[in-house]
């Protein structure tokens, strides 16, 4: 479970960080390992992440009767 990124997630911040410090370089290194292989499967799925600002996001024009 201290490697199971859910776990993590699902926990309070203040205890993650807890469990995160408390870990061994080992689980640490098995954590990155398991994220890692998260992002390369996400990216094969869906492509690279694109982040958009919100500046970029124009509403539409709307003309107001």
């Amino acid at each position: 479970m201290a490697t199971d990124p859910d776990a993590l997630l699902a926990m309070a911040d203040g205890e993650r960080l807890a469990a995160l410090r408390a870990m061994s370089p080992e689980d640490r290194a098995a954590l990155d390992e398991r994220l890692r292989a998260g992002r390369v499967a996400a990216y094969a799925r869906y492509g690279p992440t694109v982040l958009v600002m919100p500046s970029d996001q124009d509403p539409p024009d709307i003309e107001l009767h």
